[in-house]
């Protein structure tokens, strides 16, 4: 018996085994080498005109709000460097109109730290405002300071 599998389907299960994929090849980086700061500016300069992230100062709406994006698996515990591994793969794996690779090598391990860091701390939400809007936010611990600084003679 042969099973015919509609093209509408097989897209459907072709995303479903690449999101499994990526999952699964998630892992985690190594953020204590990550220059957070350097991060936050990279994020400024290369996704803030698609994506919001409240500790950037970036409002877009083209992608998604990482700060909702990343909350509620804050909320449920999950670690710090899963964060990190899977927004670096994101990076990698992008699909349209993301580009791939916008970012490499050192500069993408510094964004997904930095993003890692400070997506999903606030309790404001588009998607899931907190039930008392008078009630004063979580304190965020992970701003970051992006203050360019100055650059080594060797560049």
């Amino acid at each position: 018996m042969r099973v015919r599998c509609r093209p509408r389907h097989a897209a459907g299960l072709a995303a479903l085994a690449a999101a499994g994929l990526a999952l699964a090849g998630c892992g985690s980086i190594d953020s204590s080498e990550a220059d957070l700061q350097a991060g936050k500016r990279l994020f400024i300069q290369s996704c803030g005109s698609c994506h919001a992230l409240q500790d950037a100062g970036t409002t877009a709406t083209i992608g998604p709000d990482l700060d909702d994006a990343f909350r509620a698996s804050r909320d449920a515990g999950f670690e710090e460097t899963q964060f990190a591994g899977i927004t670096r793969r994101w990076i990698e794996i992008a699909q349209a109109p993301m580009p791939r690779n916008l970012v490499v090598g050192q500069d993408a391990d510094d964004v997904a730290a930095y993003v890692a860091a400070v997506a999903g701390r606030s309790q404001r939400s588009a998607v899931r405002p907190p039930p008392n809007l008078d009630q004063a936010p979580r304190d965020a611990t992970a701003t970051i300071d992006a203050t360019p600084s100055e650059p080594d003679e060797g560049e």
